[in-house]
């Protein structure tokens, strides 16, 4: 496998040798079938090597969960929840996309600190996200973010993007261990960066539907 399959696309299915990992989406939608009646439930975001196509045998696979805390009962409700999905050959995280507590974070200084949970929403909500809830939970931020000043949103976007490519430059470090063919790590980041701004102006931008 070449490094120019993972140019143009930020996701492909794939193993390192160009295989497809039909395996772990059908694992995937299993995932989701099985949350889907959760009414904390917002959305699945699959990612590693798996999602992203490079990885190999034995391989995990990485699922980030978003639920909304405010939909759960209590704190014991809370704890069965973060802890009933440990299957083998996952890793699961999780993250609270609870409006309440993130909107009002949007009225901050973008620079500081304390917008730095709902930007860490907004970049998982960049990703690729299955659930029947994820386009409400979008379209609350974004409408709280396009009142921003055009200064506010590029340095929420910048940010974001900031904590995407973050993921990017681990999976360049285990591209470059894998494959045989040598990667143009600059020019690969270059490239993931750019793809990142598109998909992010795609779903917060302004004229984004």
């Amino acid at each position: 496998m070449k490094p120019e399959s993972f140019e143009g696309k930020l996701y492909n299915p794939r193993d390192v040798e160009g295989k497809p990992n039909t395996e772990a989406l059908e694992q995937l939608r299993d995932v989701e079938k099985d949350l889907k009646n959760n009414p904390a439930f917002i959305g699945i975001v699959p990612g590693g090597s798996r999602i992203k196509g490079y990885s190999i045998e034995g391989s995990d696979i990485d699922v980030l969960i978003l639920f909304d805390s405010s939909k759960i009962d209590s704190e014991k409700d809370k704890n069965d929840f973060l802890t009933e999905y440990s299957f083998k050959g996952f890793q699961f995280l999780f993250l609270d996309v609870n409006l309440e507590k993130l909107l009002p974070d949007l009225q901050l200084d973008p620079r500081g600190d304390g917008m730095g949970a709902v930007i860490q929403r907004m970049a998982a909500l960049t990703e690729l996200v299955s659930g029947h809830q994820v386009g409400d939970y979008r379209n609350a931020i974004k409408q709280s973010y396009n009142q921003l000043s055009k200064d506010a949103r590029d340095i929420v976007k910048n940010r974001a993007v900031d904590l995407l490519m973050d993921k990017e430059e681990y999976a360049a470090r285990k591209i470059e261990k894998r494959m045989a063919d040598k990667l143009n790590k600059d020019s690969f980041l270059e490239q993931r960066r750019k793809l990142w701004e598109e998909r992010y102006e795609q779903i917060w931008g302004m004229s984004a539907k």
